[in-house]
């Protein structure tokens, strides 16, 4: 099989690699942040896991920040060591966005209760997500009885879970579980990131466009990383 349609051009990517400099150093903050254990007393996120569905919460904005961030290194290895090919960069560029936008969008509120309501419906989502596939297999008769015993159990433990941790919050199961409850809101026009910063406009972080915020930034504002 040959390479995937070479051309031996040179990608113009204008001023991506200083943004993802400026990514690299909000990084390497956060792992230089001290430990939650002794500087946590004050901070949302203690406030937020010492309540109804708060630990999952972070432990999902967690997952996400991985995710984008595996994917994002990847992506950069793979236009250093190879180029940028026609299918192999969006595959990587898809998780990022997608991961990296569940993160910002669960730490969003100001309310903390809406913060953790927003952690269970991507929980929610998730274990939908994974009963939707297994329940594909069903076709084969070989699993059916499996993939029912395990929806029964799972039933039994996550699912009730999830329905009283719901009742807890206030809110309507039926809500949380539906697909477009946990998918984040589309920015309005008005409100959407710059992502192309204009001369001369200098930001916090001493790059241009200070209007552009890495979704770690929210992170450490919930008191998440450290």
């Amino acid at each position: 099989m040959s390479s995937p349609l070479p051309t031996g051009d040179r990608m113009d990517l204008d001023n991506l690699p200083d943004y993802w400099q400026v990514l690299s150093g909000e990084l390497r903050d956060v792992e230089r942040l001290p430990p939650l254990n002794t500087h946590r007393l004050l901070s949302a996120r203690a406030f937020d896991e010492s309540q109804v569905a708060g630990p999952r919460t972070y432990m999902a904005v967690t997952r996400y920040l991985n995710v984008a961030r595996d994917n994002h290194e990847a992506l950069l290895a793979l236009l250093e060591h190879r180029g940028a090919t026609l299918w192999a960069p969006w595959s990587l560029l898809r998780p990022t966005f997608e991961a990296a936008f569940y993160a910002t969008w669960i730490l969003d509120p100001e309310q903390g209760k809406e913060r953790r309501v927003r952690g269970l419906r991507c929980e929610v989502r998730d274990f939908r997500e994974r009963r939707n596939h297994r329940a594909a297999f069903k076709i084969l008769p070989e699993l059916r009885d499996a993939i029912d015993e395990a929806e029964r159990r799972e039933g039994a433990t996550s699912l009730r879970t999830y329905k009283d941790e719901a009742a807890k919050l206030g809110v309507d199961f039926d809500g949380v579980q539906q697909a477009r409850s946990a998918e984040p809101p589309a920015t309005p026009q008005s409100e959407a990131p710059v992502v192309r910063p204009s001369d001369g406009e200098a930001s916090a972080t001493g790059f241009p466009g200070s209007a552009w915020r890495p979704p770690c930034r929210t992170a450490w504002r919930r008191g998440l990383m450290g």
